[in-house]
């Protein structure tokens, strides 16, 4: 779901929370986004780092590339979310 809101570019903002905890392979939170260049990386700015106990917060807007949407350079569609 991720993915495919990062890849429609529906996403303004991101927070992320950064836990002090080893899992191994751990749980993709983001997918493969397709992107293979360094000039084509989604970028955070205006971040501000909140320490929460002993985790971190990291809240900032998401910049995209220049260009289209690979999304809709391939004509794909994204369904809606809806939350209660």
């Amino acid at each position: 779901m991720i993915t495919a809101l990062l890849r429609a570019r529906l996403v303004d903002r991101l927070v992320v929370c950064i836990a002090p905890k080893i899992l191994g392979a751990g749980t993709e939170a983001v997918g493969d986004l397709g992107i293979r260049e360094l000039a084509r990386t989604l970028i955070m700015t205006d971040t501000s780092v909140t320490p929460y106990g002993v985790d971190l917060v990291m809240d900032g807007r998401v910049r995209y590339p220049a260009g289209p949407a690979d999304a809709v350079e391939r004509g794909e569609g994204v369904g809606c979310v809806t939350a209660s």
